[in-house]
């Protein structure tokens, strides 16, 4: 395989005995990886990818995520893309779209740029997403809402940004403490109803961000 890193973090790649190969990204990190049929992963911090070795010669293309990635897939109508991570799948023949299900946490998000993608997920029949569609499954409760979104706004993290807008600290918190491996308190009942617009750059000092 061929990847590309960011920033001077490698990516970590690993190929187990039982011939597959495994990347993951640091914390703080993000990396971008070639698969062996050109689809293009950005693979962003906390992130996990395993694939078959033997890729490229399979009737389908199977990815495993635990973590968050941005895919820029090849078509290929004979061969569909897939993409699981518990129990939630996608499936694509060519698109670009985002895939947020970090372990620990309930909810798997997929957000679509271009192209087509079917989402399934336990207890729920496939549904298909059209460009600027986004599907949150929560595990927990196994309900899935789909809702129109400016999806260009869940992408910007490969391009080493953060941006927030009309967001909550709920939604805040868990994507900076992944990022600069740090833990938050915060009073829920005073704060939790706050919405906040914030854009800057994932590499500048913690301190920056929370002024």
């Amino acid at each position: 395989i061929r990847f590309i890193y960011l920033n001077n973090h490698p990516a970590e790649v690993i190929v187990p005995p039982v011939s597959y190969c495994r990347i993951e990204i640091p914390q703080g990190a993000q990396s971008k990886l070639i698969l062996p049929d050109s689809t293009s992963v950005y693979l962003n911090g906390g992130t996990i990818i395993k694939y078959d070795a033997s890729f490229q010669n399979k009737a389908e293309r199977e990815v495993y995520l635990n973590g968050e990635a941005y895919f820029e897939v090849t078509p290929d109508p004979e061969r569909p893309f897939i993409v699981k991570s518990g129990g939630v799948q996608t499936r694509v023949l060519g698109t670009a779209f985002n895939f947020s299900a970090y372990r620990g946490e309930n909810a798997s998000t997929i957000t679509l740029l271009t192209g087509k993608v079917a989402v399934s997920a336990p207890g729920h029949a496939e549904r298909v997403l059209l460009p600027g569609q986004q599907l949150k499954y929560d595990a927990e409760n196994r309900k899935t809402v789909i809702k129109e979104v400016d999806a260009e706004d869940f992408v910007v993290w490969k391009d080493g940004l953060f941006l927030f807008n009309d967001c909550g600290l709920e939604e805040i918190i868990p994507r900076l403490s992944r990022w600069y491996g740090v833990t938050f308190h915060y009073d829920r009942e005073k704060f939790g109803d706050l919405k906040f617009y914030i854009k800057t750059r994932r590499y500048e000092d913690i301190g920056t961000i929370l002024n």
